[in-house]
């Protein structure tokens, strides 16, 4: 990173604005900043890490108290600065929290990050978010603050920190600078990948435990004996379910034929009936054929019916027609004289036209009048509109006045009752902090009875668990005895059946043998049986054991647990209830917010008390003004209400008003056109009513003629119509239509009819043929032979069930054998891959006999390369006595090691850790040091940018030789294209540095000069 131009405003001692142009000093200045001791040397520094972090340079400053004091009030304290990472140029700007003059709250911090592109515009990065700024400058530097303060600003007090880190700290420092995480993320997914190795080998031997259980065995020798005892007796139920197979088989023919023999007996009774219910329907048959039958005769005859009605229809149509048109005419003639008089009344109104002609003339000549009048009565309107505004303006500000001396009086009564509210709510405030603490008193207590309740829970349901594991241990234990016994038994009677009478018995020797052992059971028991009953019992015994364990050590921690509850209890006797305190709390925390609240609303009207008296001021001033104006519009109002008053006397008594002008001439006009229009509708209605007399009377003729027409067409068609229904056989017309039917109903008689013809032929043919089928046999019993199926069905069922639980017992013990040897293969699998990833996990993580991680040993070879480059610094510096080496022994088992810096002396040849260095010695190889890192930063590619180095203070501590060797170094530094910048008093630096930045102190504030500048 390179600084190019830093701001500050209101910083530190700076009250002004500030700006120091670091590309002013050249390219790869060494530079000086000196002044005098308080000026703000040091502050620059603070500047530039505060811009970039929020952090002063020195961690042990605060940056709650930036803000300059002798700063302009409207002046906010703020820092811009812009610096350059690479090819690529950035600008931030940061203001802290800081609380302005005429403020009551803190304005809040804010940062704000563009990047600076080529072609002279700004790309927004961080509008004003801190903690967004701060995450984008550590990923743009590649440095944390703590790790800027070490490797690119070396603060005063601070320099020999890199130097004397602990090592975890310098590994963070080296691993963020050379980018070397990709060795950790190795580090952590070779540790990951062996832990999921190990934990799928600890589940693989959990599945073979679980498999052996679930099967019920011991061992897998067990398992593959116990298959190989069932196979026999497989085999045999095998057998027995094929001929019992068969058996079931024939019974299911025989129920089956029987039942289909009965379906044919009782399909024959179905049709026997329903036969004899269709030839009962065939009278009522019959009669819908003859139905069917008039209907399509009427078919025939009915559009002869139909065209004789519709004449007839037609017929009286036109005779009321007739008679209508009849009536029209006389109507007409009536109408006749009337016509004739109106038109007679309308020519003579017509006379009176020219009189109202002479009326209108001398009406329309008042309208200048009126005009004059309209625009008198406007203007005075508008002067009584403005007076009225300006009575409720002085109104307005009479109430406004009332209230502004109402909320004066208000906001002297708001300071007081502020004061004693500030009180009130430190009594809540500190009431409320001893409610917080009492209730995470009570949350601890709560989450001790719970604990213990839950302890309390598990001791019972392992108390439960121990009896039932107790009850199947006493059970296994009894079967284990009964077997042994019925063993023994069964050895007894087998010795017993060898006995004869007079031989010596084998166990005791008599030749005599009154009582001979015998066995009730018929199968004796096998020794294999008793042992794996003794094992079942040793395993109950296990568990049993293992539950009481289990038992007896939850009820120790649940009464560990209550003993804490009484001891909590006895120590806080007085203390509310959880509940409660979070009552009282809720209802503390409600009335102090809303005394805050009441407390926001007093400081706004306090605040607000210099703009009302203010407002008092400018109120009063304002209603003076509007009387003033009042008085001259009520003048004005006079004068023009005695201008409207002589324009009124020039009108005529009937005509007042221009509204009654304006209906005296819709009136005369109405008259001229009531005259005109009953002329011209007398002359239309004449007309009208001569062409309607005309017209009457063709109609009449027209229809008359009609009429004859139709008569003589009906008289023909019922002529005709007759004839038909003399041929068809109906009676009469009526007849016809009677035994005419819908087309629906036609269609269904019809479908029907062909439907009972179609059932009785199918019925009686297929009574015919079953007739024949069960001719010569009888009903079997159907009963009987689904008993004797359904017996021989249940045995082949049980003994069916017997095979699949065979089977599926067997199954199950092949399939744990198939799984048994799968996990074993993938255990061979993964402990191979743990060889390879096991190893190389221990050995990258730092199980090795150097204690050294892979991401730590990558960074011992760069920090090698870092104390070689540092050390042909220190050795100039020291004039040969000092180089920097890495310690290669480890303090104790266990601990990081690799990267702790101590230092060998050449004039003692012995090696020593770098704390045992003086002051001066120290500062020379914090010096060499940090510049040894820039070296090697600088040569690998894709490292971060450190080609700026700011050092405060520390030359102090030099003598003349070493003052001189450390100023040429640092020239030497400055050729390969490094920025340095020393803050520092000495006196020495000034005579051999003359290029640099001088602050200057006054009692109005510090500022900044700049000397040997181009």
């Amino acid at each position: 990173m390179k600084p190019i131009r830093l701001t500050m405003q209101a910083f530190g001692p700076f009250s002004q604005s500030e700006t120091i142009d670091f590309t002013a000093l050249g390219e790869s200045p060494l530079f000086l900043i000196h002044g005098q001791t308080g000026a703000g040397k040091s502050t620059i520094l603070d500047a530039m890490c505060f811009a970039l972090y929020g952090q002063a340079a020195d961690s042990v400053r605060e940056t709650g108290n930036l803000r300059c004091d002798r700063a302009a009030p409207e002046l906010h304290c703020q820092v811009e600065f812009e610096f350059a990472i690479g090819d690529k140029r950035y600008r931030i700007t940061r203001k802290p929290a800081q609380l302005l003059p005429g403020r009551t709250s803190d304005i809040a911090a804010r940062a704000t990050l563009v990047q600076l592109l080529d072609d002279g515009s700004e790309q927004l990065l961080v509008e004003r978010k801190v903690t967004e700024a701060n995450e984008a400058i550590t990923r743009i530097t590649g440095l944390q603050v703590e790790q800027f303060r070490q490797v690119m600003v070396l603060p005063q007090g601070k320099f020999r920190e890199l130097l004397l880190a602990k090592n975890e700290d310098r590994e963070k420092i080296l691993a963020n600078l050379f980018q070397t995480d990709i060795y950790k993320q190795i580090e952590e997914a070779l540790k990951l990948r062996a832990a999921d190795i190990t934990r799928a080998k600890q589940n693989q031997n959990e599945q073979i435990k679980g498999i052996l259980i679930a099967a019920e065995q011991a061992s897998e020798a067990d398992l593959l004996s116990q298959i190989e005892q069932g196979r026999p007796e497989l085999e045999l139920l095998e057998q027995n379910v094929k001929q019992h197979e068969q058996v079931v088989k024939q019974h299911d023919l025989a129920v089956h034929q029987a039942q289909e023999l009965l379906k044919q007996f009782q399909q024959l009774s179905t049709l026997a009936d329903r036969e004899l219910v269709l030839l009962q329907e065939k009278a009522s048959r019959l009669m819908q054929e003859e139905q069917l039958g008039l209907h399509q005769q009427a078919q025939k005859v009915s559009p002869y019916i139909q065209e004789l009605l519709g004449l007839e229809h037609d017929l009286k149509q036109s005779e009321q027609s007739i008679q209508q048109t009849q009536i029209w005419c006389e109507q007409l003639q009536q109408a006749s004289s009337h016509v004739e008089e109106q038109h007679v009344k309308a020519q003579t109104a017509m006379l009176a036209k020219p009189q109202w002609d002479v009326r209108l003339s001398q009406l329309n000549a008042l309208k200048d009048q009126f005009s004059k009048i309209d625009k008198q009565q406007a203007e005075l309107k508008q002067l009584e509109q403005s007076k009225q505004k300006q009575t409720e303006s002085l109104a307005s500000l009479t109430r406004q006045l009332t209230q502004q001396q109402q909320a004066h009086t208000t906001g002297q009564q708001a300071k007081q009752d502020s004061l004693q509210l500030d009180k009130e709510i430190l009594e809540l405030e500190v009431e409320l902090k001893q409610i917080k603490e009492d209730g995470k008193k009570a949350r601890d207590f709560t989450n001790l009875q719970n604990d213990a309740s839950n302890l309390k829970k598990q001791a019972d349901i392992k108390e439960q668990a121990q009896a039932k594991s107790q009850a199947q241990f006493e059970s296994f234990k009894q079967n284990a005895l009964r077997l042994e016994l019925s063993w023994h038994q069964g050895q007894a009677a087998l010795l017993a059946k060898q006995l004869q009478a007079g031989e010596a018995c084998p166990v005791c020797g008599s030749v005599e043998h009154p009582h001979i052992a015998y066995s009730d059971s018929l199968v004796l028991v096998e020794q294999e049986q008793v042992e794996q009953a003794r094992q079942a019992q040793d395993r109950a015994h296990m568990i049993w054991q293992q539950d009481k364990e289990q038992w007896q050590q939850l009820l120790t921690q649940y009464h560990a647990k209550q003993a804490e509850i009484d001891k909590w209890q006895a120590e806080h006797v007085l203390m509310l209830s959880l509940d409660d305190l979070l009552l009282k709390h809720k209802q503390q925390d409600t009335v102090l917010k809303a005394k805050m609240q009441l407390k926001q609303n007093l400081q706004k009207q306090i605040n607000g008390l210099s703009a009302i008296t203010q407002a008092i001021q400018t109120l009063s001033e304002q209603q003076e003004q509007l009387r003033n104006s009042l008085s001259l519009q009520e003048r004005d109002e006079g004068v023009a209400r005695e201008r409207l008053a002589q324009l009124q006397l020039a009108l005529p008594l009937e005509i007042q008003s221009q509204a009654q002008l304006m209906q005296a001439i819709a009136d005369c006009q109405a008259q001229i056109q009531h005259i005109e229009q009953g002329l011209t509708v007398a002359q239309a209605a004449k007309q009208k009513h001569e062409q309607d007399v005309s017209s009457a009377k063709t109609q009449l003729s027209e229809r008359q003629q009609k009429l004859t027409a139709l008569l003589a067409a009906i008289q023909n068609k019922s002529l005709a119509l007759t004839s038909l229904l003399e041929q068809t056989g109906f009676e009469s017309r009526d007849r016809c239509q009677q035994a005419l039917l819908s087309e629906l109903e036609a269609k269904q008689l019809q479908s029907a009819i062909t439907a009972y013809k179609q059932e009785l032929s199918q019925v009686e043919s297929q009574r015919k043929l079953l007739q024949e089928q069960v001719s010569g046999k009888s009903k079997p019993d159907l009963i009987a032979l689904q008993e004797s199926a359904r017996t021989t069905q249940e045995t082949y069922q049980r003994i069916n069930q017997e095979l699949e639980n065979k089977r599926l017992s067997v199954r199950s013990l092949q399939s744990a054998v198939k799984s048994l040897e799968q996990i074993k293969q993938r255990q061979a699998e993964l402990e191979q891959q743990y060889q390879i990833l096991g190893t190389m996990s221990e050995v990258a993580n730092g199980k090795n006999s150097a204690y050294i991680s892979l991401q730590r040993f990558v960074l011992s070879v760069i920090l090698e390369e870092v104390l070689e480059n540092a050390s042909q610094r220190l050795q100039y510096l020291s004039d040969g006595r000092y180089d920097l080496v890495r310690r290669q022994d480890v303090k104790r088992r266990g601990s990081k090691a690799g990267l702790d810096i101590d230092v060998f002396d050449v004039y003692s040849g012995q090696t020593r850790e770098a704390s045992t260095l003086s002051g001066g010695e120290s500062f020379l190889a914090s010096l060499s040091l940090a510049l040894g890192l820039s070296d090697v930063v600088q040569q690998r590619s894709g490292g971060i940018k450190l080609d700026t180095l700011f050092i405060d203070e520390g030359f102090g501590s030099l003598d003349q030789g070493a003052l001189e060797l450390a100023i040429n170094s640092l020239l030497e530094l400055r050729n390969s294209g490094r920025m340095i910048g020393i803050i520092s008093h000495v006196s020495e630096l000034k005579e051999q540095i003359h290029l640099g930045v001088e602050v200057k102190s006054n009692p109005a504030g510090s500022h900044v000069v700049m000397h040997g500048v181009q």
